[in-house]
């Protein structure tokens, strides 16, 4: 059986559970990977925001009760990646740990998979 798309934490699920409860109707979690001009353009970054309904070509899974949007191209390079809540003295982020990140660019912002 193929990895999942996405393994939500569940303090991440919790939390994010919370910031989709505020909107006050049914939302999903969509998350991408898009590329950056850092590395002459090998960089990726990752994106996420809360979506009314899927595109054409998404993949639609749920992970801890949450239901999430992922474009299929996405789909390919997060197989397996780990979503985490970060809490720090300047607040509360996501951290996406990606298994198939082949490094990270100088800046280390970003992640290779070339």
């Amino acid at each position: 059986m193929p990895p999942e798309v996405l393994v939500v934490t569940k303090p991440a699920a919790e939390h994010l559970r919370a910031f989709l409860s505020q909107k006050g109707f049914p939302l999903s979690v969509r998350v991408a990977v898009e590329r950056t001009h850092c590395m002459g353009g090998r960089g990726h970054a990752y994106r996420m925001e809360v979506d009314e309904q899927a595109r054409v070509g998404d993949v639609e899974f749920t992970a801890e009760g949450l239901k999430f949007l992922v474009d299929g191209q996405s789909a390919d390079l997060l197989r397996g990646t780990r979503l985490e809540l970060v809490e720090h003295f300047g607040g509360t982020t996501y951290h996406l740990e990606n298994p198939n990140a082949r490094g990270k660019c100088p800046c280390g912002h970003h992640d290779l998979f070339e």
